[in-house]
């Protein structure tokens, strides 16, 4: 399964951002002088962690492992239905901390293209630099070192995947920018987040009761995801059209060039 027999999405994002609070709480009080604290701590993170999954059989364990603690006469370290939790939940719980590793490098990432770039002037080369180095790294994981992407466990090449496709994502969006004029797609998502993202669960619970995503080929997962994706691009520019009326005329951000 993705996340485990109990365990949602939520519980992961609930987990990151109360950590990240802590985390930046600290930061106050730490003598960081501008360094990019996050972008390393979050690459000690995820290196420790693959390292577990990869010499620690803990991809093997999150792929093949069983949902429950074995034996009647279980005599671990922990309670028997702790033991038995963590073994139903097991993708959701140690997918924390791929997770929590790419919310922390993200963090860094978005503070040199985004924040930084915008006021010097660099946001088109600072994310085009960062989606090389990404895709490298992605490339190097992948091919070099043979470790597949793996979203259950949230490993090394997943985290590099995800943080290589969108930011390469936000540099086409920024070369597509006409006068400082978000896509409209992209507005009406930034627009009408939380509705937009309601839906697409919604169409992804559907997909999930309607489709054996497991074993479905190449071209039926493209179909699907192609399908999918116009729906939720169709419902965010419908959100827009029927609530442009209710919102300001001025939609344009300021991004230097």
């Amino acid at each position: 399964s993705e996340y485990g027999v109990h365990w949602n999405f939520f519980f992961t994002l609930s987990f990151v951002e109360g950590f990240m609070v802590l985390w930046k709480g600290f930061k106050k009080h730490a003598p960081t002088r501008g360094l990019p604290i996050d972008l390393v701590v979050g690459t000690l993170i995820m290196a420790s962690y693959q390292r577990f999954l990869t010499f620690g059989g803990g991809q093997d364990f999150v792929e093949n492992g069983a949902r429950s603690c074995s034996g009647d006469t279980y005599e671990g370290h922990m309670p028997r239905w702790m033991c038995d939790a963590f073994a139903a939940n097991r993708e959701g719980i140690l997918g924390c901390v791929g997770y929590l590793s790419l919310r922390m490098i993200s963090e860094d990432m978005s503070r040199y293209c985004l924040i930084n770039g915008t006021k010097k002037g660099t946001t088109g080369r600072g994310l085009l630099l960062a989606s090389v180095v990404t895709w490298t790294l992605h490339f190097v994981l992948t091919r070099g070192l043979g470790i597949p992407s793996s979203r259950r466990s949230t490993n090394a090449s997943f985290v590099s995947w995800s943080l290589a496709h969108n930011v390469t994502l936000l540099l086409l969006f920024y070369k597509e920018m006409r006068g400082n004029d978000l896509p409209p797609i992209q507005d009406a998502v930034n627009q009408f987040g939380l509705a937009v993202f309601l839906a697409s669960n919604i169409l992804t619970g559907l997909v999930n009761l309607t489709v054996d995503t497991l074993h479905s080929s190449n071209f039926q997962a493209f179909c699907v995801l192609s399908v999918y994706l116009a729906l939720v691009c169709g419902i965010a520019l419908g959100l827009d059209v029927f609530g442009r009326g209710d919102r300001s005329s001025d939609r344009r951000i300021k991004i230097a060039d």
